[in-house]
């Protein structure tokens, strides 16, 4: 069994390909293996994914019609094999210490590591890289920084970070393939709510690198619509959350459901038809899954929003 399974979702990725590998087999580390994910390309993209595989052994290679990264990746930890699990997407890289780094500070009795990563656009590193630090952090704060990240602007992202595959199949755990926003941060919330303890460290062992607008500039538009299953996502974690018996993380993905609820409703207000079915359907999402103390004071509030708002069109 391979210490590591590296899996690599694959679209259309025919000009990513080769440096993607490059980085993942520059590793200090031996004795991983990495799972390509043809989903459905129309270009090269499983021919050259078949060349590698025939003269690589450490190399898997699945072929499966369109279905999205989520199923992609599900379809990879169908085929995984590694005692840890750890996701690379295909246009972007790793640090050639990554693995050496995630393994070398995971003790035996360690259920996850969460790392650092770096973001460029357009070829320029655009985070700030906050000071090196390496700590044990129980199931519950590695979740709080999900929501409310210490060092980093966000740590929801899939990957940079390492997953024990027997937990994952245990609780049968996999991305909802529904979901297209924030299934990232919701496969690693319920992966922890079955995790105990894990490593924090801010060492960057990740390139992103963002190609024209990145994911959530394309809802600001006609796409709009997509960005519900952001609130989807938050509907699930919501029922997830009783497994951790924290207030703690209750009030933060209680936040996120509500600040996900009044996002989708600007983007229906700005770019679709303000429609009310849409409205009530957004609200419908939101109100299964908040307390009935709670959506009596956010009612109240709405309907408070909602008269000003007309006051103030009958005055101008």
């Amino acid at each position: 069994m391979p210490k590591l399974s590296v899996i690599v979702p694959c679209y259309n990725a025919q000009r990513y390909i080769s440096d993607c590998l490059e980085s993942i087999g520059r590793q200090t580390v031996g004795s991983y293996e990495i799972v390509f994910i043809n989903d459905g390309s129309r270009d090269g993209t499983a021919e050259i994914l078949d060349g590698i595989a025939a003269v690589r052994p450490d190399v898997k290679v699945v072929h499966k019609p369109n279905g999205g990264v989520s199923s992609a990746r599900n379809a990879g930890l169908d085929v995984a094999s590694g005692e840890w699990i750890t996701f690379v997407d295909v246009d972007d890289k790793i640090k050639p210490d990554a693995f050496e780094h995630m393994l070398g500070v995971a003790a035996a009795d360690d259920d996850a590591v969460f790392a650092g990563f770096e973001i460029y656009h357009n070829g320029i590193l655009s985070n700030r890289i906050p000071p090196y630090k390496c700590r044990s952090l129980d199931n519950i704060a590695m979740a709080a920084e999900l929501f409310a990240p210490s060092d980093y602007t966000y740590q929801g992202f899939i990957c940079s970070k390492l997953y024990r595959r027997d937990i994952i199949e245990k609780n049968k755990i996999r991305f909802v393939e529904g979901i297209k926003y924030n299934e990232d941060r919701l496969f690693t919330f319920t992966y922890l709510a079955y995790a105990g303890k894990g490593i924090y460290t801010t060492k960057p062992v990740y390139e992103y690198y963002l190609h024209g607008a990145n994911a959530m500039a394309a809802v600001e538009g006609p796409g709009f619509a997509k960005f519900e299953s952001d609130l989807d996502a938050f509907v699930e974690m919501s029922r997830i959350v009783p497994l951790y018996n924290s207030q703690m993380i209750v009030n933060l993905v209680r936040r996120g459901t509500l600040v996900s609820y009044r996002w989708n409703r600007r983007l229906n207000r700005q770019y679709g038809a303000n429609c009310a079915e849409t409205n009530r359907r957004l609200r419908k999402k939101l109100f299964s899954v908040a307390p009935k103390s709670f959506l009596i004071r956010f009612r109240l509030a709405e309907l408070k929003g909602a008269m000003f708002s007309r006051i103030k069109n009958i005055l101008r």
